[in-house]
């Protein structure tokens, strides 16, 4: 980001001296605004054509260049490895029929994306992560896969390849119009080209902003398996319960737990031990080595139904605020996800269930704010899941923080509680450094933090694919005014 921000005024200027020809006004150059910029910072070319106006002005540059040799046409099929360093590549040119065999004294991957393993792209065809799959092959260890950009905005139509409409559409305040060219949905509100079931009654404005989904269950075994196999590889037990610490000299050396599929009684020795048992930390029966002073968990019920799809005619999500909370209703690939969250739960964690008062909760406010007229009929599924904030026993999880707090008790044992999903390589992180102490954490390289294995990225990959690439991924923050007394 700091070389975006520091470089980018220069690599501008250094491209208009190269030729690029951006639009301008007047002789001034011609600023644009995008979705979620608070300023016009953007500048296009020839319209929505700014990215063949740069690889034009670079490939000619490329041209002029005389010490540079160009090869056309061609696909690299894999790199050359000898004596654990990569020393060129293989490069197939299929009008000659021919194999090339490169070398150099340095290879540089810039191969593109992987666009293509999604089920709506607007990538390229060749965009499959080809070149990805070479790096890994030759050796290279890939980080930060599962950040990947999606573009919300595609021009569909049924049997045209897609393409990305201009993100300056929306931030220019991009409208519906009719076949004679005039804006309709303005009669109604502007929100409600988003949804035309929206009841305007109340209806005081609303906020457009994209989200990602993602398959928690596929989600949490993809962290598993990238510790299995990252470094000396970690053991995964599953259905294995820890029962308490074994203590020696006041510190703890291991586990007793035990093995559920088999009933089997363990002792399982270890140097540090990590306690982060989530939502079972705030019962004091079922808490792993519970001590005096320890962060007081509380666990917040989120609630949820399921129903059809067609129930719903919406081109995006929707957030409804409530008092002290907001409603969620989330797209999914052939329904739709309602829900809330905060509402204190003192039962077992074990199997949580959405409760009568959830689920009439959520079908007054929708029927409140929609023309829909939803009723338990209508509903396919509930669930329910805790989330363990720090707080106090009894107060309102609506005010508890979001932050998580890391702990060392006594005999040694770091405990994590609170945070949420969208903040768990920090609170691994701060996690892992209270495991290593000061010294340690300070000499920990910044990128085993952040490495990953194909394997593991394979299968971020595949869940995003499942379900980050829906086309309805837009969500619309809809304010009311309160209801008259």
């Amino acid at each position: 980001m700091g070389t975006l921000v520091e470089e980018g005024p220069t690599r501008i200027r250094e491209l208009i001296l190269w030729g690029a020809e951006f639009d301008k006004e007047g002789l001034k150059l011609a600023f644009t605004q995008e979705a979620a910029h608070s300023k016009r910072r953007i500048l296009h070319a020839q319209g929505d054509s700014t990215g063949r106006e740069i690889i034009r002005v670079l490939i000619d540059r490329v041209r002029s260049t005389h010490t540079v040799s160009k090869i056309d046409f061609a696909f690299t099929r894999d790199l050359i490895i000898q004596n654990g360093r990569c020393i060129g590549a293989l490069v197939c040119q299929h009008a000659q029929r021919k194999i090339l065999v490169i070398t150099a004294r340095a290879v540089l991957l810039a191969t593109g994306g992987a666009g293509q393993l999604f089920e709506r792209t607007t990538n390229p065809a060749v965009a499959t992560g080809d070149g990805m799959a070479m790096a890994f092959r030759a050796g290279a260890t890939l980080v930060d896969m599962e950040f990947i950009q999606f573009h919300p905005t595609a021009l569909y139509r049924t049997g045209a390849p897609q393409f990305l409409l201009s993100e300056a559409m929306r931030g220019e305040g991009g409208m519906l119009k009719n076949i004679c060219h005039e804006r309709f949905m303005d009669r109604y509100h502007p929100a409600r080209e988003l949804a035309p079931q929206l009841r305007p009654a109340g209806l005081q404005a609303a906020i457009l902003y994209h989200d990602g989904v993602e398959d928690d269950a596929r989600f949490t075994l993809a962290v598993a398996r990238t510790a299995m196999i990252t470094g000396p590889g970690a053991v995964v037990a599953t259905q294995v319960r820890a029962d308490g610490p074994i203590l020696e000299s006041g510190r703890a050396v291991g586990i007793k737990a035990t093995d559920l599929a088999g009933d089997q009684a363990l002792e399982i020795r270890a140097t540090r031990i990590v306690d982060a048992t989530g939502a079972w930390a705030a019962h004091p029966e079922e808490r792993f080595a519970p001590v005096p002073g320890a962060a007081r968990i509380v666990p917040s019920r989120g609630a949820h139904i399921v129903i059809p799809r067609e129930r719903l005619d919406a081109r995006a999500g929707m957030t409804l605020r409530i008092p002290g909370r907001v409603v969620f209703i989330v797209p999914w690939p052939d329904r739709w996800i309602i829900g809330t969250t905060d509402h204190q739960d003192a039962r077992s964690p074990g199997r949580p269930t959405a409760l009568d008062e959830d689920v009439d909760e959520l079908l007054e406010v929708v029927n409140q704010r929609l023309d829909i007229d939803l009723s338990r009929a209508d509903i396919l599924a509930t669930y329910a899941g805790l989330r363990p904030l720090v707080g106090d026993v009894g107060g309102s999880t609506v005010k508890a923080s979001r932050e998580h707090k890391v702990t060392t008790d006594p005999t040694g044992i770091v405990r994590i509680g609170g945070g949420k999903y969208t903040t768990y390589r920090i609170m691994a992180r701060d996690t892992i450094d209270a495991v290593l102490g000061p010294d340690e954490a300070r000499r920990r390289p910044a990128a085993l933090s952040r490495s990953s294995s194909t394997s593991s990225t394979t299968t971020s990959a595949t869940a995003a694919a499942n379900t980050w690439t829906r086309p309805r991924n837009a969500i619309c923050c809809c304010l009311y005014s309160p209801p008259s007394s």
